[in-house]
């Protein structure tokens, strides 16, 4: 007999069970959010080393989330939006239509 789903798997940093693969899921929403901060830098008429400036950040980072190497946390995210000059609401609604318009295919 084998072993329920799971057992057997060492635990890691406290979990019960292995992280979960975010690759496939997340797949679209994170090249969407990358897209978008781009998108959104160049619509507020800003360089990458110019937004780096605004946020105390290095042109690299700047570069590093717009192509999906660097995940962003949500407050980093605020930050990106200030210096864009929209609201992290505004960007997130955004984003979260974006997102439900490619499920729904």
């Amino acid at each position: 007999m084998l072993p329920p789903s799971g057992v057997g798997v060492p635990a890691r940093r406290g979990l019960s069970r292995p992280p979960r693969d975010h690759s496939r899921d997340d797949g679209y929403a994170n090249c969407r959010l990358t897209a978008d901060l781009r998108e959104t830098r160049e619509r507020a008429g800003l360089t990458q080393v110019q937004l780096a400036r605004k946020i105390r950040e290095t042109q690299t980072f700047v570069s590093k989330c717009e192509r999906g190497e660097r995940r962003i946390d949500v407050m980093e995210l605020r930050t990106f939006c200030q210096a864009f000059g929209v609201s992290l609401k505004h960007f997130v609604a955004a984003l979260e239509r974006a997102i439900s318009r490619n499920k729904a295919r």
